[in-house]
């Protein structure tokens, strides 16, 4: 008799729709989504440090084997607070979409910047 391993989406439903909604919480959204630009992401240590204390938390509730921030053996993952927000969410349910745009700064410059748009899937 062959035994079938439950996934973990079909065992812990509320607990990872959870930690979704802590996730987009930690970003300053709701429940619907919202959007963010990368390059003001990248310098805010709260948010990034809010998502990466719940990785021992996706952990128990996520298959996390081919994340690139829970990698080891000489894999440096540039930005893991970034990838596990867009790979837990997408796994959640959610659509993460970049998009690149130019950004004007207060000197008057122009700069490429990726704004990600998150959005619920229905």
């Amino acid at each position: 008799m062959v035994t079938m391993a439950i996934k973990l989406a079909d065992k812990y439903p509320a607990e990872r729709q959870e930690i979704c909604l802590r996730l987009l919480h930690a970003m300053g959204m709701g429940a619907e989504g919202g959007r963010f630009l990368a390059t003001e992401f990248d310098v805010d240590t709260e948010k990034q440090t809010a998502i990466l204390e719940m990785k021992e938390e996706i952990r128990k509730y996520f298959r996390v084997s081919c994340l690139g921030a829970f990698k080891k053996g000489g894999y440096e993952c540039k930005k893991p607070a970034l990838s596990l927000l867009r790979a837990i969410l997408k796994e959640g349910g959610w659509t993460v979409v970049g998009k690149s745009v130019m950004v004007s700064f207060v000197d008057g410059k122009y700069s490429n910047a990726t704004v990600y748009s998150i959005l619920k899937e229905t």
